[in-house]
């Protein structure tokens, strides 16, 4: 495992735990995308983060198991 693939892994980490602390942030009152829309974009973000990095370990593993 390369040093940025371990990198990532840690990033993935902290994505995942800020946006547990987001969703303490949403008005669970009235679940409107008008009243929750920052909240909503930012775990929409966050998910695309952790899966772009996700997929890039994957890719990464790939590509070391060829050149082995």
């Amino acid at each position: 495992m390369t040093e940025f693939m371990k990198f990532r892994k840690w990033l993935i980490l902290l994505t995942g735990i800020l946006i547990i602390i987001i969703l303490t942030q949403i008005n669970y009152d009235n679940l409107s995308f008008k009243t929750n829309k920052t909240v909503y974009i930012m775990i929409i973000s966050g998910l695309g983060s952790i899966l772009a990095l996700y997929l890039s370990n994957k890719i990464e593993t790939k590509k070391n198991k060829k050149t082995q």
